[in-house]
């Protein structure tokens, strides 16, 4: 299990966008939290895995998907070794989250398969607090990720955590593209457009444009 440490860090908020060839904004920049009305959100900094290039997280990634979020299932505290590292006052786990599968780039994955994904971020209904691996940002019911997975025995895992999920937008009514074969037709039409959080790394966020670049047309 990955050790982590725990710090708190501040949220600055930046919103620009980049031209795709559509004449539409195909990268929305963004400030992205984890933001529920009473809870405050901690961030849990620890050691991920570093990525040389594009082709190293490629070959390092089983599955990379397009999904729907369909709802969270459980939230899962952290025991065992790690448990002992955190500080006091702070809080550890992950949250196990539904998707459908909408669109397969890589891996064995079916289309309409409905899968888990352990998600690193733990809310605390208690202490109304959110907690997540170095600001990672939850994904929404309802709506679409280009999602880099592996799999670990039942559930699947975000490479990375921070590369491995990007929100799916889109680019002409400012929507959420959602997983319908409709929607899903305009949004392919005009373009799909993604966002990109400007909280994470320069790196990770030109690590996920080149994902984007690749598989979001």
């Amino acid at each position: 299990m990955k050790k982590k440490i725990l710090v708190l860090l501040a949220v600055v908020t930046l919103l620009f966008g980049c031209k795709n060839v559509k004449g539409e904004s195909k990268y929305s920049k963004q400030a992205l939290t984890n933001n529920k009305i009473g809870y405050t959100q901690e961030v849990i900094s620890g050691k991920l895995i570093e990525f040389k290039d594009l082709e190293d997280l490629e070959g390092q990634t089983e599955n990379i998907i397009r999904v729907r979020k369909i709802k969270e299932l459980e939230s899962v505290p952290w025991d065992g070794p790690d448990a002992a590292d955190v500080e006091p006052g702070f809080e550890s786990g992950t949250t196990m989250s539904e998707a459908e599968v909408l669109e397969v780039f890589k891996g064995s994955l079916q289309e309409g398969e409905k899968i888990r994904v352990e998600e690193d971020f733990f809310r605390n209904d208690v202490s109304k607090k959110i907690f997540s691996v170095e600001g990672y940002t939850a994904m929404n019911d309802g709506e679409e990720y280009l999602l880099l997975l592996n799999k670990n025995e039942d559930y699947y895992y975000i490479v990375g955590v921070l590369p491995g999920q990007i929100p799916l937008i889109n680019p002409i009514k400012g929507n959420v593209v959602k997983g319908t074969n409709s929607s899903r037709n305009v949004a392919e039409e005009a373009g799909t457009s993604v966002i990109i959080n400007t909280n994470f790394p320069e790196e990770i966020q030109n690590l996920q444009i080149q994902i984007v670049d690749k598989y979001i047309k």
